[in-house]
């Protein structure tokens, strides 16, 4: 049994994630609901992969990665082809396996929102639903919200 089974398989109530390991994407700064999901998953014990939008995004993500330790940075953006895949590959490579995701990603084309002061007007929901399920191979999809 490797050292990670068997601390997986000590429960610890103060870290209830400890020995466990999780991808985040969705991270686009310090405001991001990933963001705050990212740090409590850690605070619990996860060692997490967390994703980047592109070159654009990463100098915003790859900081907040740091603060949380995060063992693996990768690029993902869905409209890209191969970059789902090559997150799980990489994963697969360097870890062996996976025990949850946050799936945190959005989608707006440009000028599908207008910032107006502090409120956010938006296109109908079923405009800016573009994003569509995956599942990766040998994987199960657990619920949907």
């Amino acid at each position: 049994m490797s050292a990670r089974t068997q601390d997986a398989t000590r429960p610890n109530a103060a870290l209830p994630l400890a020995g466990k390991r999780g991808l985040v994407t969705g991270i686009a700064n310090a405001d991001s609901i990933a963001w705050g999901c990212a740090k409590a998953f850690r605070a619990m014990g996860a060692e997490l992969a967390v994703t980047y939008l592109n070159d654009k995004a990463l100098p915003h993500v790859e900081p907040l990665a740091r603060q949380v330790d995060a063992t693996l940075l990768m690029p993902l953006n869905l409209l890209n082809a191969g970059e789902l895949e090559s997150v799980f590959d990489r994963i697969t490579a360097e870890w062996g396996e996976l025990d949850f995701v946050l799936h945190s990603i959005a989608f707006g084309g440009q000028g599908e929102a207008q910032v107006h002061g502090e409120h956010q007007r938006h296109q109908p929901r079923s405009q800016l639903a573009q994003g569509e399920a995956h599942q990766v191979p040998g994987t199960r999809v657990l619920g949907q919200f």
